[in-house]
């Protein structure tokens, strides 16, 4: 049975909301009291570029990169989202990597009641099951040990889920601006979604239309979502337009595509390890350039970003279509089914290979033989234990969406359509933390599915 609107009400419910918080709280608790505490436990490579962006905004007060012609440059390759809750963070003492990643551990226990709050939608079972779900839910509780910004991304985009899932079933303006405007936001810590505004005030026209509140009340619903969600986002889009001549959040496209799609293609399809495709694809790159008769230096950032897209859309269109294609499934099997505990730091330490590395030849099964036999005894059981997890979990979340859809198709709809999304905006590139953006539907689904046993 789902919920009635009164279940949302302030001051009903609020204590299973509040339990489900402090455990979600306690397990990332633990869960740190038994890193060690050096800060390189809580760092990767992306790290130190939001702890710099961090202390330049601190400096200037803007959101800058350090350039060793001028000093300091607009800083195009990241959204400032992150670095900004990193600076308030330091204002009040909290500078540390390990201070960083408690308050990180709350942000995150905030997002569990959130995907709670999502599966109460569907119903107050599916609810408590979510958030318990949630609070032991490995992918989020590794993450949020990691100096990176997606904890703070993963929080707002839940929270414009739930908006707009509440939005689904009651429509009105205040939700569509609340959706809105904390979507705008999650774009600024992290703009994966860019490209879902349109299909999102489609929806609520669409939703409010179905609702009954006509087709003039609905445009203005699917108006309002728009303007709320551009508010964080068009100071950016406003500096880059006026100082780059471009309506990009980001230059990262170009370096998505030629540091790790192109290579993974060649990885996945033809076994060549990632470090010398890597090198192989910047190599042709240069001479890409020096054909055109373009000189690097001369180059901004954007304007990079341009040629490198250029570049590989050539590179791919000469690889078969078939490679392509297997290069992108099997990205995408690795995102749905590797075990995210593969991603702890602690796991990761007791391994000395690397299977992106392995030259060695015998197709995936030997790579995966040649692996473990470079992975601990622990670390392998850890993973194999893991593994079953995870296939066990996909199981009960094709239930879950099963036993759904004959109530909420739209929902069921939704978070396929997300996890279809990231897969294919990802393709080839494969990691557990590629999850997230769409891991509260893998989390209400599984506890659908639960219920539903």
């Amino acid at each position: 049975m789902g919920l009635s609107s009164k279940t949302f009400e302030p001051g009903n419910g609020k204590a299973w909301l509040l339990a489900i918080f402090a455990l979600a709280l306690l397990v990332r608790g633990v869960n740190l009291t038994t890193i060690p505490e050096e800060p390189s436990w809580h760092l990767v490579p992306d790290s130190a570029i939001y702890l710099e962006l961090r202390d330049n905004f601190l400096e200037t007060g803007r959101f800058l990169r350090r350039d060793e012609k001028d000093g300091y440059a607009p800083e195009i390759e990241r959204v400032p989202g992150y670095p900004l809750m990193l600076a308030a963070l330091a204002g009040i003492g909290l500078d540390t990597p390990a201070s960083i990643v408690w308050a990180q551990a709350v942000i995150d226990a905030g997002t569990v009641v959130l995907i709670a709050l999502l599966g109460a939608t569907i119903g107050p079972v599916v609810g408590l099951l979510a958030g318990l779900l949630a609070a032991f839910w490995p992918n989020l509780v590794i993450n949020s040990t990691l100096v990176l910004g997606d904890t703070l991304f993963l929080f707002l985009i839940t929270a414009s889920f739930l908006c707009f899932a509440r939005f689904m079933r009651w429509p009105a303006f205040r939700m569509a601006a609340f959706g809105g405007l904390l979507f705008g936001l999650s774009l600024m810590a992290r703009p994966v979604f860019q490209f879902l505004p349109p299909i999102l005030a489609l929806a609520a026209f669409g939703s409010a239309l179905r609702n009954g509140k006509g087709v003039g009340v609905s445009a203005g619903m699917a108006a309002v979502l728009i303007a709320a969600l551009a508010l964080p986002v068009a100071p950016l889009i406003q500096r880059n337009l006026t100082q780059f001549d471009t309506v990009s959040l980001t230059a990262q496209g170009g370096t998505h595509l030629l540091g790790w799609v192109l290579p993974l293609v060649q990885w996945h399809s033809q076994g060549t390890p990632y470090d010398e495709a890597f090198q192989e694809a910047r190599v042709d790159f240069d001479r890409y350039l020096a054909a055109e008769g373009i000189d690097p230096a001369t180059l901004g950032s954007f304007d990079a970003s341009r040629h490198k897209q250029r570049y590989v859309l050539e590179a791919l269109g000469q690889v078969p279509a078939a490679d392509i294609a297997e290069a992108w499934v099997k990205g995408a099997a690795i995102n749905l089914a590797a075990p995210a505990i593969a991603s702890d730091p602690r796991i990761r330490s007791m391994r000395t290979g690397s299977l992106m590395e392995d030259d060695g030849g015998g197709g995936w099964a030997a790579r995966l033989l040649r692996q473990f036999q470079t992975t601990s005894p622990a670390a392998t059981a850890v993973l194999v234990a893991g593994l079953a997890g995870s296939v066990l979990f996909s199981l009960l979340q094709l239930i879950g969406a099963a036993s759904v859809w004959s109530r909420m198709p739209w929902a069921v709809v939704f978070g396929v359509l997300l996890a279809v999304y990231i897969l294919a905006v990802m393709g080839p590139v494969a990691g557990t933390k590629y999850r997230l953006p769409f891991a509260m539907a893998e989390i209400v689904f599984a506890a659908a599915g639960l219920k539903f046993l």
